[in-house]
């Protein structure tokens, strides 16, 4: 690939390097100037993989090439094709865990998004900024469903949940409406199955012909319909055994009596009411104890009904859900589906995991439609010395990726692995032709680099799920994740891996890093395993030393301390520092400088003495750290808000590029052969590539 350079007049390095500092409280770095300099003319890109969670899709009624999805950690995105391609657009948006949107059938550029926690957005340009339009709006609001009432656009409905008491009821579930086009709100609906439930509604719907009737699918407590705007609601559940209500809709082809369908989510599948939901039966012929996520279909083919599951793909219905029959994705966890307005048999997936899959013959085949979807989680990312075209990412919740030129193009690696949340691969210097997954649920796999054949377990000795901690371990799964979706502990085999580090001081010793089982240490290349100490404790991140294969150093989940290991893990001493949690620990490539830790508190450094310093950042919470192998001037650091680094080992801090601020940066990984070429990996927003050094002379 070819590069050019451009020189920069003194004035505008000047300018460059001064302002490319964050301001913040209690900051005290300056920023280097580093004069002359030469800088690359390509500033970085997103190169994927393509893919991630999607959970809501709305198409703008009047213009059906555009539609809106909204995704699980990367904010909106915005097709103007019809969904064959993407763009983001979260400006404004300061939480990027998108719930629920809506478009105003009455003007298309006025647009609502409801995120998790952080209660309600508008946008009145489509899309091009976003702004709060919470005013009433309970406090860390989850927004599950928004509904306009097509007569009169400025009536519009929010289903939401607040704090919950740390996940047990009161749920501080509300159903708010406005009037004025969500300047303000107001309940309409709460306390739902009484003050100690105050149970929440999943699913929205309004009748498009009797925009007064409102219906709502609770999460424990069936359906409720209002046929007043809100004014007053009625639980109706006659003839409903399953009341775990996750989604609900409307037939507005007849207006007295109407057609109402109801799904939950225990395994009953459907329910069906002909005579406006004063009494249902069941209509789940074929779903065989489908959990049900989303119902769609389009007015125009009011019987021809697509419904969503959380495991087991799309299942279709010719006849207003006599029977249902398999319709595509029978492998997907089915989080969104949107029908075009304008043409029926062209449907929308949002996929968990894959992204987007779009049908244009009425679902009977699938396509992706990714096109500059980047959503993946990333875990961890491995480039092949020597051939820096060839790169390795491991997701959480899409299992492992390749790519073979520079990320053009990728290809999924999972043949085998039976758990796609991998929260680490690396290669064995014991066995350099060996790659490793760490999986949340399946234990440690690996594959060979030569014929990328597949998957095969290996390894005795790991502990099993008996050991997990599942409260902490689930929040490392989150950003995949939506609301309201676990992953239940029997799916668990062993404790979840977090980390595997090979001792550089002796190939075949290993350490590895569990959710709840401490460290297990391995002297035969990863092979079998035995227990190395700190029992109990939920390992984030693990150091061997470069100078002995016997001291490794590890981090613990919410501890200010640092724990290190002399004899291999027989017994360990606390090293505290003043910060509240300690997110990663590196060894520095050169031996000639300390140990790195991430922190809640900015980058610190252990010196000679074994005190601690810190290298600035300290109002970022850091969650990945680097030094450059080939210079050790060249610092890095993610964090909550993107990537920074540093030119003079730690003396001074610049930001990284803009386009990251939105995303936390929790992977960092420098090309052997192109010294300052990185990649870093985002969570929600996958891989960017970025020239962190400028050639300096």
């Amino acid at each position: 690939m070819s590069r050019s350079f451009r020189l920069f007049p003194f004035l505008i390095i000047l300018l460059f390097a001064t302002s490319s500092v964050r301001a913040a409280p209690f900051q005290q770095e300056n920023a280097a100037i580093f004069l002359p300099a030469v800088f690359t003319d390509w500033p970085g890109k997103w190169i994927g993989p393509e893919g991630g969670t999607i959970v809501t899709l709305a198409y703008d009624p009047t213009n059906t090439n555009i539609v809106y999805a909204g995704s699980w950690g990367a904010g909106v995105y915005k097709s103007d094709d019809g969904g064959q391609s993407w763009t983001t657009i979260n400006t404004g948006l300061d939480n990027l865990l998108i719930q629920s949107l809506a478009v105003n059938p009455g003007n298309p550029e006025i647009i609502y998004a409801g995120t998790y926690k952080s209660k309600l957005y508008k946008s009145i340009n489509g899309g091009q900024s976003w702004f709060q339009s919470s005013n009433g709006i309970q406090e860390e609001a989850i927004v599950y469903s928004i509904v306009v009432d097509p007569w009169d656009t400025d009536n519009v409905y929010i289903s939401t949940r607040g704090s919950s008491n740390n996940g047990a009821p009161p749920w501080n579930g509300v159903i708010y409406r406005s009037i004025n086009n969500g300047a303000t709100w107001v309940p309409s609906l709460k306390d739902v199955g009484g003050a100690a439930a105050q149970d929440w509604a999943y699913s929205l719907a309004i009748h498009a012909n009797r925009p007064r009737i409102v219906c709502a699918a609770t999460h424990e407590h069936g359906p409720y319909c209002s046929q007043d705007e809100g004014l007053t609601w009625k639980a109706q559940t006659t003839g409903i055994t399953d009341l775990s209500g996750r989604a609900i809709l409307i037939d507005s082809t007849n207006t007295d009596p109407f057609t109402l369908y109801f799904g939950v989510w225990h395994g009953a599948g459907l329910f069906k009411s002909i005579d406006s939901g004063k009494t249902w039966s069941v209509a789940n012929k074929n779903l065989n104890g489908a959990k049900v996520y989303t119902l769609a279909f389009n007015q125009k083919q009011p019987a021809t009904l697509f419904l969503g599951t959380f495991s087991v793909g799309i299942y279709k219905s010719l006849n207003a859900a006599k029977e249902w029959s398999s319709s595509g994705l029978p492998s997907k966890g089915i989080f969104a589906l949107a029908d075009s307005p304008a043409d029926p048999a062209t449907l929308l997936a949002g996929v968990m995991g894959d992204g987007i899959y779009k049908s244009m013959d009425g679902g009977q085949n699938w396509l992706l439609s990714n096109t500059n979807l980047f959503s993946m989680s990333i875990s961890s990312i491995l480039q092949m010395p020597g051939n820096p075209a060839r790169i390795f990412a491991s997701t959480l919740g899409n299992g492992v990726y390749l790519t073979e030129n520079r990320g053009k193009t990728w290809q999924a690696l999972n043949s085998g692995l039976p758990d796609a949340y991998v929260h680490q691969i690396l290669v064995s210097p014991y066995s350099p032709d060996t790659l490793f997954a760490l999986t949340d649920t399946a234990g440690l796999y690996s594959m060979n680099l030569n014929t990328l054949s597949g998957w095969t377990p290996v390894a005795t000795g790991i502990p099993d799920q008996s050991l997990a901690d599942r409260s902490l371990h689930q929040s490392t799964i989150t950003p995949s994740l939506p609301d309201g979706v676990n992953l239940p502990p029997s799916d668990l085999n062993t404790v979840p891996l977090t980390g595997l580090a090979f001792s550089p001081a002796a190939s075949q010793t290993a350490y590895l890093a569990t959710a709840g089982a401490g460290v297990y240490r391995s002297q035969n290349g990863g092979q079998t395993w035995s227990t190395a100490g700190l029992s109990g404790k939920f390992i984030l991140s693990l150091a061997p030393s470069p100078l002995s294969s016997l001291t490794v150093a590890a981090t613990v989940s919410g501890s200010s301390q640092i724990q290190v290991t002399q004899n291999g893990g027989d017994s360990w001493t606390a090293q505290a520092l003043p910060v509240n949690a300690v997110n990663t620990l590196v060894y520095p490539p050169s031996t000639n400088t300390g140990l790195l830790a991430g922190t809640d508190k900015g980058v610190w450094r252990q010196k000679s003495d074994l005190s601690w310093e810190c290298l600035g950042l300290s109002y970022e919470n850091i969650l990945a750290v680097a030094q450059s192998a080939s210079n050790p001037s060249l610092m890095m650091a993610g964090s909550d808000h993107g990537f920074f680094y540093s030119l003079d080992g730690g003396l001074s801090w610049v930001n990284g590029p803009a386009e990251l601020v939105p995303y936390p940066v929790v992977v960092i990984s420098e090309n052997a052969t192109s010294p300052g070429r990185v990649l870093l990996g985002t969570r929600a927003h996958g891989i960017f590539i970025f020239s962190a050094m400028p050639l300096t002379y």
